[in-house]
C-alpha cells in the first residue's frame, strides 16, 4: 500500500493540503484500490442524504396545515378559557387545607416498611407454593 492510499478519506472530505491533493490526484488513475474505496465513500454519502419530497407534496401538506375552520377559530380559545376556569375553580375548592399536615419522613418510612414486609410475605408464600408443585 502506497502512502497516497492512506489519503482516500481525507481527499474525499477535502482535508488534504494542495501538495497532497496534487499527489493523490496523480495517484488515483493508476490505483484501482483507491478508486474502489473512493466510489464506496461516494455511494455511502449519496445513501445518507435523504431525497427531497416532490414540490407538489410539500405544497399540499402546507395547504392543509394553513387551513383553520371557523369553528376552530372559535372553540380553541373557548376551550382554553374553559380549562383555565376549571383549573381555577378546582384550586379554589380543593385548595390548601390547614388542618392537614404533610407526612414527615418517619411516616413514609413506616409505610414503606409495612408494604415491603407484606410484599416479602406474599412472595415467600407464592414461592413456597411454586416449590411444592415442582
Amino acid at each position: 500500500m502506497k502512502k497516497e492510499c492512506e489519503n482516500v478519506t481525507l481527499y474525499f472530505y477535502g482535508e488534504l493540503d494542495q501538495e497532497e491533493m496534487t499527489a493523490f490526484k496523480a495517484h488515483l488513475p493508476h490505483c484501482p484500490l483507491c478508486q474502489k474505496e473512493l466510489s464506496f465513500l461516494e455511494n455511502v454519502q449519496t445513501a445518507l442524504v435523504p431525497p427531497a419530497a416532490p414540490q407538489n407534496v410539500v405544497n399540499a401538506v402546507l395547504a392543509q396545515t394553513k387551513k383553520v375552520s371557523f369553528w376552530q377559530k372559535i372553540f380553541r380559545p373557548a376551550l382554553g378559557i374553559g380549562a383555565a376556569l376549571a383549573a381555577g375553580v378546582f384550586f379554589l375548592v380543593m385548595g390548601p387545607n390547614p388542618s392537614q399536615t404533610a407526612p414527615d419522613n418517619t411516616d413514609w418510612l413506616a409505610y414503606v416498611s409495612v408494604q415491603s414486609d407484606e410484599d416479602f410475605n406474599n412472595f415467600a408464600q407464592e414461592f413456597e407454593i411454586f416449590e411444592n408443585e415442582f
